[in-house]
């Protein structure tokens, strides 16, 4: 249903402007990280990779929804990364995609399950070469503004990719037909830190 999918893609970029507007990266942003609340809203939870934004963490996340620019540093065997805003985007882009279009946006599930330095290759050789859009065509029902929301998320070079905190604001007002709460309560309500895991 696209007003849902719309709720819960808004309560989405929500909840990840807020943790950046307070200086922190997910850093594992994944579907299996969003949950449903009993009152049907996007929550996101597991913190365990949740790192200050500008630091260095260690290398880790989940292959599917890694950027390319940390996929080349997993290729480049590096131990270490800075965390940014720009990874978190990346995947809440990729998440957002899947909601509305059922598939990933660069390669299929079956692609996915791939060993992990395949899938870095296929997503690092597609960042230096074709760079294509993301296949919006593709998804039904789909309104403008998170077209436009996606393809911002989803470019190849991170200097030019958009960052939640900083298109928040318009693409609520762009979306205002479903009642907008504000950001800072919604997003509240919407992150829910778990255990850390084991390292």
């Amino acid at each position: 249903h696209v007003l849902r999918k719309l709720h819960l893609t808004r309560q989405l970029v929500v909840s990840v402007a807020w943790l950046h507007r307070h200086g922190v990266a997910h850093n594992d942003l994944k579907l299996e990280n969003v949950f449903l609340s009993e009152e049907g809203k996007a929550v996101i939870g597991d913190f365990g990779f949740a790192a200050e934004v500008g630091t260095s963490t260690k290398l880790r996340s989940t292959p599917a929804f890694l950027d390319p620019q940390t996929a080349e540093e997993y290729l480049q065997r590096k131990t270490e990364t800075v965390v940014t805003e720009e990874r978190d985007a990346w995947a809440l882009g990729t998440i957002i995609f899947v909601i509305w279009c059922g598939s990933y946006p660069f390669f299929s599930f079956e692609e996915a399950v791939l060993p992990p330095a395949v899938l870095w290759q296929n997503v690092v050789f597609m960042s230096k070469t074709t760079r294509p859009a993301p296949p919006l065509q593709h998804c039904k029902g789909m309104p403008s503004p998170v077209k436009a929301l996606i393809t911002g998320f989803l470019q190849w070079n991170s200097d030019d990719r958009r960052r939640p905190r900083d298109v928040v604001e318009g693409f609520l007002a762009a979306t205002a037909s479903e009642p907008a709460t504000s950001s800072a309560t919604a997003a509240e309500g919407s992150v829910r830190p778990r255990a850390s895991r084991s390292q």
